[in-house]
């Protein structure tokens, strides 16, 4: 009696499975916006930005504050926000010059006496140009207790899915 149940229901699911799927796609108006490469997503996504600027721009203000945003984050002077993990800091940094950022790291009683000589552990200008990609770093877990190994983060233009690398 259990087997026949069970029988009838997978015999169920399978029939109905290709139906369930076909209703999705209606269910889902905006389920083409999935294919985040796709031109018909882009296009999408260039015509909200326009319309978001176009209000952005009414704003009295707006100017100010854009160019004072960017001054503050272009400023040569900004304090690294460090990550201790062992004996070093490690630090993502971007700047003009490195674009897509440095991950980079230095000993920690070195940066105690205000040192600024950073080693960079991944320059992910040079790997994008290399790899004919525009990778963003996303996040770095490292191996406790040694911090020796670690799986970083990438991800390709900054979306949401992540490839990660493993790091000696």
């Amino acid at each position: 009696m259990k087997n026949d149940f069970q029988f009838v229901n997978t015999l169920l699911w399978l029939i109905l499975l290709p139906f369930s799927l076909m209703a999705q796609d209606e269910r889902d108006p905006y389920l083409w916006l999935e294919d985040i490469e796709g031109e018909k997503a882009l296009q999408w996504v260039k015509t909200q930005n326009e319309a978001t600027m176009k209000v952005l721009t009414a704003y009295p203000e707006y100017q100010k504050i854009h160019d004072k945003v960017l001054e503050i984050l272009n400023s040569e002077d900004r304090i690294p926000i460090p990550e201790i993990k062992g004996e070093y800091i490690y630090n993502l940094w971007q700047d003009k010059k490195n674009e897509r950022s440095l991950w980079r790291r230095m000993f920690v009683n070195e940066y105690i006496h205000g040192s600024s000589d950073w080693e960079t552990v991944l320059d992910l200008d040079l790997l994008s140009e290399k790899e004919g990609e525009k990778w963003a770093y996303s996040s770095v877990d490292f191996l406790y207790p040694d911090f020796d190994l670690c799986l970083v983060a990438l991800s390709k233009g900054g979306s949401d899915a992540v490839v990660n690398r493993e790091f000696d």
